[in-house]
């Protein structure tokens, strides 16, 4: 199994996703003196290895994302993309299915070694309202999940690898 690099051009699904801090119990050296501060042992251990201080409970602080797309969209929309080191994580989806009747610009361009095609504001607007209504029940969904103002269609060049 190998990866793949995509190139996408076309409208998206950008959505805005902020971070939920959570904490798990972990079982390990409280210390604050050891070199195995806040690192979990096993439920067996009676000692840290290192201070000989017996391990209590510590309330691991993490964070994951507010919603997880994956659980929000099914098959319509794919996941393609997610910027995660900023303060807000963003999610970029791209549909799985292509438009009627799409532009042949993009149509077998591998087997050219160079070419040009124009794309206009027309082009843009016209798909971006195509994906608006065709995928205006994936566009509810996001909206409901991640909020109304974190979510937009945007039109524009997306790589990624699969």
């Amino acid at each position: 199994m190998g990866m793949r690099m995509y190139t996408y051009l076309g409208p998206y699904l950008q959505c805005t996703n902020g971070y939920a801090t959570y904490t798990t119990n972990v079982l390990a050296c409280i210390n604050p003196d050891c070199n195995r501060l806040h690192k979990k042992v096993e439920e067996d251990v009676r000692f840290c290895p290192i201070c000989g201080k017996a391990p209590e409970t510590w309330a691991k602080p993490s964070k994951r994302s507010k919603v997880s797309p994956y659980d929000v969209f099914e098959d319509a929309l794919s996941v393609v993309f997610q910027v995660s080191d900023r303060p807000d994580k963003i999610d970029i989806l791209v549909p799985n299915q292509r438009r009627p009747e799409e532009p042949a610009r993009l149509k077998d361009s591998h087997r050219e070694k160079e070419g040009f095609t124009a794309i206009t504001p027309e082009d843009i607007a016209g798909e971006t309202a195509w994906f608006g209504k065709a995928y205006a029940e994936e566009v509810d969904k996001a909206r409901s999940a991640y909020g109304e103002a974190h979510v937009s269609i945007g039109w524009g060049l997306v790589q990624y690898i699969s």
